[in-house]
């Protein structure tokens, strides 16, 4: 009997499957403002992970960012991050001494069929807190 043999349709079924299965968007950003000199822009990993990637914080003329790839900024890593239907709590800790440097504390408040809003507090040591208006979440 002609055509493909029984493998290799199961293995395209699989394929086809698994295509299917796959959430079909890139990554996602959370931007926080609070309306002044503060600003937090936070990546989430692609297709159906929901955990940050990097985060970018500035403050006036002070800047964070755990993307290694980007110079100039001090950089932090991701100490703790996490996630659900309603908050995203992050920490992001000092790259070699590892004492926690900025807290990130967001509620999700609203939501439309594109995206969620929402706000929370930053707090930065020995420089400040602030209230966040955000989008994205």
């Amino acid at each position: 009997m002609g055509g493909i043999p029984s493998l290799g349709v199961a293995a395209f079924i699989t394929l086809l499957l698994a295509a299917a299965a796959t959430p079909a968007f890139a990554a996602q950003s959370v931007v926080c403002t609070d309306g002044d000199s503060t600003s937090v822009t936070v990546v989430r990993g692609q297709g159906g992970l929901t955990t940050a990637k990097t985060v970018a914080v500035s403050v006036s003329d002070r800047n964070w960012s755990t993307d290694p790839n980007v110079s100039g900024p001090r950089q932090l890593r991701i100490a703790q991050a996490f996630e659900d239907a309603n908050e995203m709590l992050i920490d992001l800790a000092d790259a070699t001494a590892g004492d926690i440097d900025i807290k990130l504390r967001l509620f999700k408040a609203a939501a439309t069929a594109t995206s969620v809003v929402g706000g929370g507090t930053l707090w930065v040591k020995d420089v400040g807190a602030y209230a966040l208006t955000c989008t994205g979440l």
